[in-house]
């Protein structure tokens, strides 16, 4: 670790500046901090708060700290994303495939069923490369492990209707939102087994 950055997080910890400690983990693992949300730098701040015993109001108060919400810019972006129905469809398998080229300059990735291209660099996590991280965006929001149950991307699929609050699904869009900042609306396709299975509960209900 760069030694600027332990010294910001040692300053964090002995004056109880937590947030400013907390303000160094995505740097410290290599990430931008447009790459972590406002949620997780909270939790973690509270987190150092209560570990460091901190009365529990102070801990409330941090947890009623406002997070972060998409700018007009974003959604705006949202706003020109196609409709399902107008995108080329793409399967699951097809989707895996796009990885077997892995010195490709490009790869591919899904959120809510949008398939997009995205310059392979500018994937932190590899295990978003080549499949629908929709599930396991939901499983983070929702606190539960990543890897246990993987469902790797595959139906049947957790749908915004299946998420317990607007909030969980607007975290989950908030990914949509970060790899279309890195993509071009014209590489964007959509899996044909989401759609299959939001037009059937659809159906059904």
């Amino acid at each position: 670790m760069d030694e600027g950055l332990l010294l910001r997080m040692l300053k964090g910890i002995a004056t109880r500046n937590y947030e400013a400690c907390a303000e160094t983990v995505p740097e410290a693992f290599g990430l931008s901090r447009s790459s972590v949300s406002r949620r997780y730098v909270k939790g973690t701040d509270r987190k150092l708060a209560q570990a460091a015993g901190l009365n529990p109001d102070y801990i409330a108060r941090l947890a009623a700290l406002p997070t972060y919400s998409p700018t007009e810019e974003t959604l705006r972006l949202r706003a020109s994303i196609p409709s399902p129905e107008s995108l080329p469809a793409m399967t699951v398998e097809e989707l895996a495939a796009c990885d077997k080229e892995k010195t490709a300059e490009f790869a591919f990735v899904s959120v809510l069923g949008y398939v997009m291209k995205v310059p392979r660099s500018m994937f932190f996590f590899r295990s978003h490369l080549s499949r629908d991280i929709t599930a396991r965006a939901s499983r983070r929001w929702r606190g539960i492990s990543l890897d246990t149950n993987d469902d790797m991307g595959r139906p049947p699929f957790r749908l915004p209707s299946h998420m317990d609050t607007p909030e969980a699904v607007e975290f989950v869009h908030q990914w949509l939102d970060h790899y279309l900042g890195k993509s071009t609306l014209e590489s964007v396709a959509y899996l044909a087994e989401y759609r299959e299975q939001t037009e059937r509960e659809a159906t059904v209900a």
